[in-house]
């Protein structure tokens, strides 16, 4: 079995990710999850540098759509690879992974890409965990709500009281940590904790009352998680801004009239190495 090192450092609010190692089947997934767990910590863009890393097969690049995609809906930090040649600047060129993630030469090239501005408000704080956390994450969304002018606040503030109370009552964290992003997608509602363990629906997905996870996913255009890179896991939701998209962020499908998996984005075409010959 290949090992994969995966090593990053923040350039100001940007994240360098530098995979050391073979990109094969056996370390997909390792390479797909530590991309992720960066993500979730909310840099202003992530830039993969691709210098010390080898793919057995052109197959094996569509790790990068893959994540690009999970990552769009939130926390929609921008990704781009650095390629500075080689054998795998050639795998890249006879594939269509610049047609879903922008691929550049150097990581300075990279960077500059994502200097950009980014038409975003963000406001984030913690809150101790404990009966009166649930409140207090109410009142503290609804008072952002209200300084951005996001009406109506019922769906913020539902959503975002439903998932702290989820970390009051399935987890032992000790805090949570909310925040709220305003994009012209629409207003996200995240809360990290402590606790890896994925948020589950109920026995067989399905709860007898309108509550929890089962009322986001009324409010909320898309929902899912992710693991942090420091352990932990973060619960987010998109909800639709007036005068803004109002259908999902994802294609319909068969499943789309049913509770989303723990894993939302099961409709991906990037759930695995794939083709990605032009």
């Amino acid at each position: 079995m290949s090992a994969m090192v995966v090593t990053q450092h923040r350039h100001g609010r940007a994240v360098v990710v530098r995979p050391h190692g073979l990109l094969d089947l056996s370390t997909y997934a390792a390479l797909r999850d530590a991309l992720l767990k960066c993500a979730a910590d909310d840099p202003s863009g992530i830039v993969v540098d691709l210098s010390e890393l080898a793919a057995d097969r052109v197959s094996s690049l569509s790790v990068f759509p893959t994540v690009a995609l999970r990552i769009s809906p939130w926390p929609g930090v921008p990704l781009v690879l650095a390629a500075p040649g080689g054998d795998l600047a050639g795998l890249l060129a006879g594939s269509a992974v610049a047609r879903f993630v922008p691929v550049h030469d150097r990581v300075d090239v990279a960077l500059e890409a994502l200097s950009g501005p980014c038409p975003r408000r963000l406001a984030r704080t913690r809150f101790v965990t404990g009966a009166s956390a649930p409140g207090a994450v109410r009142s503290w969304v609804r008072e952002i709500c209200l300084r951005w002018s996001v009406t109506p606040l019922d769906g913020p503030v539902l959503v975002a009281s439903e998932l702290a109370t989820n970390v009051v009552t399935h987890t032992t964290s000790e805090e949570l940590v909310v925040r709220l992003e305003m994009r012209p997608a629409g207003l996200s509602v995240a809360v990290a904790d402590a606790d890896p363990r994925p948020p589950a629906l109920g026995p067989g997905g399905v709860v007898p009352t309108v509550s929890g996870l089962v009322l986001v996913d009324m409010l909320s255009r898309v929902w899912g998680h992710s693991p942090r890179w420091d352990g932990g896991k973060v619960v987010w939701a998109v909800l639709a801004l007036p005068g803004g998209p109002e259908g999902p962020l994802m294609p319909a499908g068969p499943e789309s009239a049913q509770l989303p998996a723990r894993e939302p984005f099961a409709r991906e075409p990037f759930d695995g190495p794939g083709d990605l010959g032009r």
